[in-house]
Protein backbone atom coordinates (compact mmCIF):
# COMPACT_ATOMS: atom_id res chain seq x y z
CA UNK A 1 0.00 0.00 0.00
CA UNK A 2 1.33 3.00 -0.91
CA UNK A 3 2.46 5.67 1.93
CA UNK A 4 -0.26 8.37 2.32
CA UNK A 5 1.08 11.50 1.26
CA UNK A 6 1.66 14.54 3.93
CA UNK A 7 -1.32 16.78 3.47
CA UNK A 8 -0.22 20.62 5.01
CA UNK A 9 -2.94 22.23 6.67
CA UNK A 10 -3.77 25.67 4.29
CA UNK A 11 -1.88 28.87 5.57
CA UNK A 12 -4.14 31.14 8.04
CA UNK A 13 -4.49 34.60 7.11
CA UNK A 14 -2.95 35.67 10.78
CA UNK A 15 -0.15 33.37 9.81
CA UNK A 16 0.32 34.66 6.90
CA UNK A 17 0.69 38.39 7.91
CA UNK A 18 2.98 37.28 10.66
CA UNK A 19 5.41 36.28 8.23
CA UNK A 20 5.17 39.52 6.47
CA UNK A 21 5.56 41.41 10.03
CA UNK A 22 8.65 39.54 9.96
CA UNK A 23 9.66 40.32 6.98
CA UNK A 24 9.42 43.78 6.86
CA UNK A 25 11.64 43.83 10.24
CA UNK A 26 14.54 42.31 8.74
CA UNK A 27 14.11 43.83 5.95
CA UNK A 28 13.86 47.12 7.41
CA UNK A 29 17.19 46.49 9.43
CA UNK A 30 18.73 45.23 6.14
CA UNK A 31 18.34 48.55 4.90
CA UNK A 32 20.87 49.96 7.21
CA UNK A 33 24.11 47.26 5.22
CA UNK A 34 23.34 46.53 1.61
CA UNK A 35 23.10 48.57 -0.95
CA UNK A 36 19.99 50.71 -2.13
CA UNK A 37 19.15 49.60 -5.26
CA UNK A 38 19.11 45.68 -4.12
CA UNK A 39 17.19 46.65 -0.78
CA UNK A 40 14.35 48.67 -3.48
CA UNK A 41 14.20 45.08 -5.14
CA UNK A 42 13.37 43.16 -2.21
CA UNK A 43 10.92 45.78 -0.60
CA UNK A 44 9.28 45.75 -4.45
CA UNK A 45 9.24 41.96 -4.12
CA UNK A 46 7.79 41.52 -0.61
CA UNK A 47 4.90 44.09 -1.82
CA UNK A 48 2.32 42.07 -3.05
CA UNK A 49 2.56 40.13 0.08
CA UNK A 50 2.60 42.97 2.57
CA UNK A 51 -0.68 44.70 0.84
CA UNK A 52 -2.57 41.42 0.97
CA UNK A 53 -1.75 41.48 4.93
CA UNK A 54 -2.97 44.67 5.42
CA UNK A 55 -6.13 43.90 3.20
CA UNK A 56 -6.98 41.07 5.93
CA UNK A 57 -5.89 42.81 9.26
CA UNK A 58 -6.72 46.28 8.39
CA UNK A 59 -9.89 46.39 5.58
CA UNK A 60 -10.99 43.39 6.76
CA UNK A 61 -10.51 43.98 10.41
CA UNK A 62 -8.83 40.41 10.78
CA UNK A 63 -6.36 42.28 13.23
CA UNK A 64 -5.90 45.63 13.67
CA UNK A 65 -3.34 45.56 16.10
CA UNK A 66 -1.01 42.89 13.44
CA UNK A 67 -1.95 45.72 11.06
CA UNK A 68 -0.87 48.68 12.85
CA UNK A 69 2.11 46.80 13.70
CA UNK A 70 2.75 45.90 10.36
CA UNK A 71 2.40 50.00 9.02
CA UNK A 72 4.81 51.01 11.43
CA UNK A 73 7.38 48.45 10.74
CA UNK A 74 7.09 49.20 6.50
CA UNK A 75 8.29 53.11 8.19
CA UNK A 76 11.71 52.98 5.62
CA UNK A 77 9.65 51.12 3.48
CA UNK A 78 6.98 52.94 2.66
CA UNK A 79 9.73 55.48 0.77
CA UNK A 80 10.31 53.11 -2.00
CA UNK A 81 6.18 52.27 -2.65
CA UNK A 82 3.30 54.48 -4.25
CA UNK A 83 2.37 57.10 -2.47
CA UNK A 84 -0.96 56.69 -2.83
CA UNK A 85 -0.86 53.07 -0.99
CA UNK A 86 1.79 54.99 1.79
CA UNK A 87 -1.31 57.31 2.33
CA UNK A 88 -4.57 55.21 2.24
CA UNK A 89 -2.45 52.57 4.68
CA UNK A 90 -1.12 55.19 6.95
CA UNK A 91 -4.40 56.72 7.50
CA UNK A 92 -6.10 53.12 7.79
CA UNK A 93 -4.06 52.27 11.15
CA UNK A 94 -4.40 55.95 12.45
CA UNK A 95 -8.40 56.19 11.92
CA UNK A 96 -8.48 52.73 13.76
CA UNK A 97 -5.83 53.71 16.99
CA UNK A 98 -7.73 54.40 20.19
CA UNK A 99 -6.55 54.61 23.82
CA UNK A 100 -5.75 50.54 24.12
CA UNK A 101 -3.59 50.71 21.30
CA UNK A 102 -0.74 49.73 22.64
CA UNK A 103 2.38 53.07 23.03
CA UNK A 104 5.14 51.16 21.07
CA UNK A 105 2.50 50.78 18.39
CA UNK A 106 2.36 54.54 18.20
CA UNK A 107 5.37 55.37 18.38
CA UNK A 108 6.01 53.39 15.19
CA UNK A 109 3.56 54.65 13.40
CA UNK A 110 4.08 58.02 13.99
CA UNK A 111 7.63 57.33 12.82
CA UNK A 112 5.99 56.11 9.67
CA UNK A 113 4.34 59.13 9.11
CA UNK A 114 7.12 61.71 9.90
CA UNK A 115 9.32 59.50 7.36
CA UNK A 116 6.88 59.74 4.61
CA UNK A 117 6.41 63.97 5.48
CA UNK A 118 9.84 64.53 5.46
CA UNK A 119 10.02 62.57 1.88
CA UNK A 120 7.63 65.21 0.48
CA UNK A 121 9.44 68.48 2.31
CA UNK A 122 6.46 68.81 4.56
CA UNK A 123 8.48 69.93 7.19
CA UNK A 124 6.22 71.16 9.81
CA UNK A 125 4.09 67.89 10.40
CA UNK A 126 7.18 66.24 10.31
CA UNK A 127 8.50 67.69 13.18
CA UNK A 128 5.30 67.13 14.67
CA UNK A 129 4.63 63.36 13.89
CA UNK A 130 8.69 62.82 15.03
CA UNK A 131 8.30 64.68 18.37
CA UNK A 132 5.50 62.64 19.17
CA UNK A 133 7.33 59.35 18.45
CA UNK A 134 10.21 61.02 20.26
CA UNK A 135 7.98 61.54 23.19
CA UNK A 136 6.59 57.66 23.24
CA UNK A 137 9.89 56.16 22.37
CA UNK A 138 11.20 57.12 25.35
CA UNK A 139 8.95 56.23 27.27
CA UNK A 140 9.01 52.68 26.02
CA UNK A 141 13.01 52.65 25.85
CA UNK A 142 12.68 51.42 21.75
CA UNK A 143 16.73 53.18 21.34
CA UNK A 144 16.06 52.71 17.78
CA UNK A 145 12.69 54.67 17.65
CA UNK A 146 14.64 56.99 20.16
CA UNK A 147 17.68 57.44 17.28
CA UNK A 148 15.30 57.59 14.26
CA UNK A 149 12.77 60.21 15.89
CA UNK A 150 15.61 62.43 16.97
CA UNK A 151 16.90 62.40 13.43
CA UNK A 152 13.60 63.08 12.16
CA UNK A 153 12.73 65.81 14.19
CA UNK A 154 16.19 66.99 14.45
CA UNK A 155 16.31 67.31 10.35
CA UNK A 156 13.23 69.48 10.31
CA UNK A 157 13.80 71.68 13.08
CA UNK A 158 16.86 72.71 11.01
CA UNK A 159 15.31 73.08 7.82
CA UNK A 160 12.84 74.65 9.88
CA UNK A 161 15.53 77.41 11.15
CA UNK A 162 15.65 76.19 14.37
CA UNK A 163 18.92 75.21 13.93
CA UNK A 164 20.77 74.99 17.77
CA UNK A 165 17.75 72.85 18.63
CA UNK A 166 17.90 70.81 15.93
CA UNK A 167 21.50 69.95 15.90
CA UNK A 168 21.45 68.95 19.34
CA UNK A 169 18.93 66.34 18.54
CA UNK A 170 20.67 65.24 15.35
CA UNK A 171 24.34 64.90 17.19
CA UNK A 172 22.66 62.65 20.14
CA UNK A 173 20.62 60.40 17.01
CA UNK A 174 24.05 60.15 15.32
CA UNK A 175 25.60 58.86 19.04
CA UNK A 176 22.58 56.12 19.10
CA UNK A 177 22.86 55.28 15.40
CA UNK A 178 26.99 54.36 16.12
CA UNK A 179 25.48 52.19 18.91
CA UNK A 180 23.13 50.32 17.16
CA UNK A 181 25.80 50.22 14.04
CA UNK A 182 23.33 51.99 11.57
CA UNK A 183 26.07 52.66 8.96
CA UNK A 184 23.22 53.71 6.52
CA UNK A 185 21.38 55.96 9.31
CA UNK A 186 24.67 57.39 10.93
CA UNK A 187 25.61 58.47 7.03
CA UNK A 188 21.91 60.39 6.68
CA UNK A 189 22.74 62.09 9.83
CA UNK A 190 26.14 62.89 9.06
CA UNK A 191 24.72 64.89 6.17
CA UNK A 192 21.79 66.33 8.10
CA UNK A 193 24.50 67.63 10.43
CA UNK A 194 26.74 69.31 7.83
CA UNK A 195 23.14 71.52 6.62
CA UNK A 196 23.08 72.30 10.22
CA UNK A 197 26.38 73.38 10.69
CA UNK A 198 26.08 75.57 6.88
CA UNK A 199 23.04 77.06 8.02
CA UNK A 200 24.89 77.99 10.91
CA UNK A 201 27.79 79.87 8.68
CA UNK A 202 30.34 77.42 9.92
CA UNK A 203 30.97 75.75 5.88
CA UNK A 204 34.32 74.29 6.50
CA UNK A 205 32.81 72.09 9.39
CA UNK A 206 29.62 71.57 6.84
CA UNK A 207 32.22 70.09 4.33
CA UNK A 208 34.30 67.77 6.37
CA UNK A 209 30.55 66.16 8.07
CA UNK A 210 29.80 65.64 4.34
CA UNK A 211 32.54 64.06 3.05
CA UNK A 212 32.41 61.87 5.94
CA UNK A 213 28.49 60.98 5.28
CA UNK A 214 29.77 60.54 1.40
CA UNK A 215 32.48 58.03 2.45
CA UNK A 216 29.97 56.42 4.51
CA UNK A 217 27.29 55.55 2.51
CA UNK A 218 30.00 54.34 -0.24
CA UNK A 219 30.98 51.32 1.91
CA UNK A 220 27.74 50.22 2.01
CA UNK A 221 27.29 51.23 -2.09
CA UNK A 222 30.19 49.95 -3.30
CA UNK A 223 31.45 50.79 -6.62
CA UNK A 224 28.52 50.41 -8.73
CA UNK A 225 25.72 51.73 -5.95
CA UNK A 226 23.81 54.41 -6.12
CA UNK A 227 25.70 57.55 -4.57
CA UNK A 228 24.43 59.78 -2.10
CA UNK A 229 25.18 63.84 -1.23
CA UNK A 230 27.87 64.08 -3.41
CA UNK A 231 25.98 66.85 -5.19
CA UNK A 232 25.43 68.35 -1.54
CA UNK A 233 29.18 68.10 -1.42
CA UNK A 234 29.77 69.90 -4.52
CA UNK A 235 27.50 72.84 -3.14
CA UNK A 236 29.27 73.18 0.18
CA UNK A 237 33.03 73.04 -1.49
CA UNK A 238 31.76 76.03 -3.90
CA UNK A 239 30.34 77.72 -1.12
CA UNK A 240 33.61 77.13 0.80
CA UNK A 241 35.64 78.48 -2.70
CA UNK A 242 36.57 75.69 -3.37
CA UNK A 243 34.97 75.87 -7.37
CA UNK A 244 37.02 73.85 -9.27
CA UNK A 245 36.67 70.66 -6.82
CA UNK A 246 32.92 71.50 -7.02
CA UNK A 247 33.25 71.15 -10.29
CA UNK A 248 34.86 67.75 -10.41
CA UNK A 249 32.08 66.73 -7.81
CA UNK A 250 29.36 67.56 -9.60
CA UNK A 251 30.70 66.20 -12.64
CA UNK A 252 30.87 62.76 -10.53
CA UNK A 253 27.25 63.08 -9.66
CA UNK A 254 26.03 64.07 -12.96
CA UNK A 255 28.16 61.11 -15.06
CA UNK A 256 26.32 58.44 -12.55
CA UNK A 257 22.94 60.16 -12.64
CA UNK A 258 22.68 59.62 -16.28
CA UNK A 259 23.74 56.26 -16.33
CA UNK A 260 20.76 55.86 -14.45
CA UNK A 261 18.45 58.11 -15.74
CA UNK A 262 17.26 59.81 -12.79
CA UNK A 263 16.12 63.16 -14.67
CA UNK A 264 15.62 65.46 -11.83
CA UNK A 265 18.77 64.95 -10.58
CA UNK A 266 20.91 65.43 -14.16
CA UNK A 267 18.63 68.77 -14.00
CA UNK A 268 20.20 69.65 -10.68
CA UNK A 269 23.74 68.71 -11.68
CA UNK A 270 23.58 70.85 -15.00
CA UNK A 271 22.47 73.62 -13.59
CA UNK A 272 24.93 73.35 -10.35
CA UNK A 273 27.89 72.97 -12.76
CA UNK A 274 26.97 76.02 -14.96
CA UNK A 275 26.79 77.98 -12.29
CA UNK A 276 30.38 76.84 -10.92
CA UNK A 277 31.71 77.24 -14.07
CA UNK A 278 30.00 80.75 -14.47
CA UNK A 279 32.33 81.40 -11.34
CA UNK A 280 35.36 80.33 -13.11
CA UNK A 281 34.53 82.39 -16.03
CA UNK A 282 34.40 79.91 -18.87
CA UNK A 283 31.20 80.97 -20.55
CA UNK A 284 31.20 78.78 -23.28
CA UNK A 285 31.21 75.32 -21.16
CA UNK A 286 28.97 76.88 -18.56
CA UNK A 287 26.06 78.03 -21.43
CA UNK A 288 26.32 74.52 -22.91
CA UNK A 289 25.45 73.12 -19.58
CA UNK A 290 22.88 75.94 -19.07
CA UNK A 291 21.06 75.32 -22.17
CA UNK A 292 20.85 71.08 -21.59
CA UNK A 293 19.61 72.11 -18.05
CA UNK A 294 16.99 74.77 -19.52
CA UNK A 295 15.92 72.22 -21.86
CA UNK A 296 15.14 69.56 -19.42
CA UNK A 297 13.88 71.25 -16.64
CA UNK A 298 10.97 72.41 -18.71
CA UNK A 299 10.66 68.69 -20.21
CA UNK A 300 10.43 67.83 -16.76
CA UNK A 301 7.62 70.58 -15.75
CA UNK A 302 10.36 71.82 -12.70
CA UNK A 303 9.24 75.47 -12.60
CA UNK A 304 12.21 76.33 -10.38
CA UNK A 305 15.19 74.56 -11.99
CA UNK A 306 13.81 76.28 -15.31
CA UNK A 307 14.42 79.28 -13.49
CA UNK A 308 17.88 79.00 -12.23
CA UNK A 309 19.18 77.40 -15.63
CA UNK A 310 17.57 81.02 -16.75
CA UNK A 311 19.36 82.52 -14.44
CA UNK A 312 22.64 80.98 -15.44
CA UNK A 313 21.96 81.55 -19.07
CA UNK A 314 21.49 85.45 -17.60
CA UNK A 315 24.79 85.85 -15.54
CA UNK A 316 26.51 84.61 -19.28
CA UNK A 317 25.07 87.55 -20.86
CA UNK A 318 25.69 89.93 -18.16
CA UNK A 319 29.11 89.11 -17.46
CA UNK A 320 29.52 89.60 -21.51
CA UNK A 321 28.13 93.04 -21.24
CA UNK A 322 24.71 92.14 -22.49
CA UNK A 323 22.95 94.72 -21.66
CA UNK A 324 19.16 93.68 -22.93
CA UNK A 325 18.31 90.27 -22.39
CA UNK A 326 20.05 89.43 -19.70
CA UNK A 327 18.49 92.46 -17.56
CA UNK A 328 14.95 91.38 -18.58
CA UNK A 329 15.64 87.63 -17.91
CA UNK A 330 16.73 88.57 -14.41
CA UNK A 331 13.40 90.46 -14.06
CA UNK A 332 11.62 87.65 -15.16
CA UNK A 333 13.30 84.92 -12.53
CA UNK A 334 13.53 87.28 -9.60
CA UNK A 335 9.31 87.77 -10.00
CA UNK A 336 8.55 84.06 -10.39
CA UNK A 337 11.01 83.20 -7.78
CA UNK A 338 9.23 85.68 -5.48
CA UNK A 339 6.03 83.88 -6.60
CA UNK A 340 6.99 80.47 -5.75
CA UNK A 341 7.99 81.83 -2.10
CA UNK A 342 11.44 80.32 -2.74
CA UNK A 343 14.73 81.70 -1.10
CA UNK A 344 17.87 81.30 -3.54
CA UNK A 345 20.64 79.61 -1.68
CA UNK A 346 24.35 80.53 -1.64
CA UNK A 347 25.40 78.95 -5.62
CA UNK A 348 22.20 81.52 -6.60
CA UNK A 349 22.91 84.41 -4.90
CA UNK A 350 25.99 84.98 -5.23
CA UNK A 351 25.77 84.84 -8.80
CA UNK A 352 22.68 87.13 -9.35
CA UNK A 353 24.79 89.39 -6.90
CA UNK A 354 27.57 89.37 -9.80
CA UNK A 355 24.73 89.99 -12.58
CA UNK A 356 23.27 93.31 -10.62
CA UNK A 357 26.83 94.20 -10.21
CA UNK A 358 27.67 93.80 -13.63
CA UNK A 359 24.86 95.50 -15.57
CA UNK A 360 24.63 98.36 -13.17
CA UNK A 361 28.42 98.96 -14.43
CA UNK A 362 27.03 98.31 -18.05
CA UNK A 363 23.80 100.04 -18.61
CA UNK A 364 23.49 102.26 -14.98
CA UNK A 365 20.65 101.97 -12.33
CA UNK A 366 17.87 103.62 -14.40
CA UNK A 367 18.21 101.55 -17.28
CA UNK A 368 18.20 98.20 -15.26
CA UNK A 369 15.13 99.16 -13.23
CA UNK A 370 13.77 99.88 -16.68
CA UNK A 371 14.08 96.32 -18.44
CA UNK A 372 14.14 94.10 -15.00
CA UNK A 373 10.47 95.63 -14.98
CA UNK A 374 9.75 94.81 -18.84
CA UNK A 375 10.83 91.14 -17.55
CA UNK A 376 8.93 91.06 -15.06
CA UNK A 377 5.58 90.81 -17.25
CA UNK A 378 7.67 88.00 -20.06
CA UNK A 379 5.89 84.84 -20.58
CA UNK A 380 7.66 81.87 -19.80
CA UNK A 381 7.97 81.08 -23.67
CA UNK A 382 9.03 84.16 -24.01
CA UNK A 383 11.81 84.29 -21.54
CA UNK A 384 13.43 81.35 -23.20
CA UNK A 385 13.53 82.85 -26.75
CA UNK A 386 15.05 85.56 -24.50
CA UNK A 387 17.75 83.37 -22.74
CA UNK A 388 18.69 81.33 -25.86
CA UNK A 389 19.32 84.50 -27.80
CA UNK A 390 22.63 85.29 -25.35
Amino acid sequence: MAEAQEVQAPDTPRAHAMRCLESAHRLDALRETIPRRQWRAKVEAAWPDWRAALEWTLTKQGNILLGQRLVGALETAWWVLPDAEVQHWLRTAFEAADEMTPRNVRTRLNLALARFRVQHHRFKSCHAAAERALGQARDVRDDVAVARAEFLTGHSLVVLGHVAQGEKLLESALVGFRKLGARRSIGRTLASLALAREHAGDVATACALCADAVETLKTIEGDDGEIEHVSYLAELEFHAGNTEEALRLVNEALAYHRRLDERLHVVVDLSNAAAYLVALNRYDEAASFAREALDRAVREGSELWTLFALQHLAAIGALQKDGTHAPRLIGFVGKRISELAHQREYTEEQEYDRIIGALRTEIGDAELQRLTAEGTVLTQERAIAEALAI
